[in-house]
């Protein structure tokens, strides 16, 4: 049961809740995207979630399978599939943890023993690739309609 003051307590409350939002326009649900994309140190976590984080990511490299000649394939695929669905776990984990899309993809990418920054070079250098083959292959068609 609440008294009166208790009622009162919460009316007040809420005022202030009404004027905190009219002094930060920004929407509830935009305030959490903000901070599910910014960056949180993995050291800065409490233990336990340090813990499960390395246990995952042990368990990742762990069952990482090594590269397959052709006659492994199907082996492979088995064993990349249980594979892929503790990194999944890992993902799932991090992003609840507020790491952005970025974020866990770098990580799992140094985990992976790659470079980040020569995966998204290589990925720029591929489309630029890729767009220079569509500006060549229109001047061709181009030339042709024209000539």
């Amino acid at each position: 049961m609440l008294t009166g003051s208790e009622e009162s307590d919460d009316s007040d409350d809420s005022e202030d809740e009404d004027e905190a939002e009219a002094a930060n326009p920004q929407p509830a649900q935009r305030r959490l995207r903000i901070r599910a994309t910014d960056e949180i140190d993995i050291e800065t976590l409490p233990a336990h979630i340090q813990a499960k984080i390395a246990a995952l990511r042990d368990s990742i490299k762990s069952k990482r399978p090594p590269e397959a000649t052709h006659s492994q394939r199907g082996t492979r695929r088995k064993r990349l599939e249980k594979w892929l669905k503790e990194e999944d776990t890992l993902l799932v984990l991090l992003r609840n943890l507020g790491f952005g899309y970025n974020q866990i993809a770098d990580k799992i990418l140094k985990w992976r023993g790659r470079n980040p920054l020569e995966k998204r070079v290589g990925h720029l250098q591929k489309e630029r690739e890729r767009k220079q083959k569509k500006k060549k292959a229109r001047r061709q068609r181009d030339l042709l309609d024209t000539g």
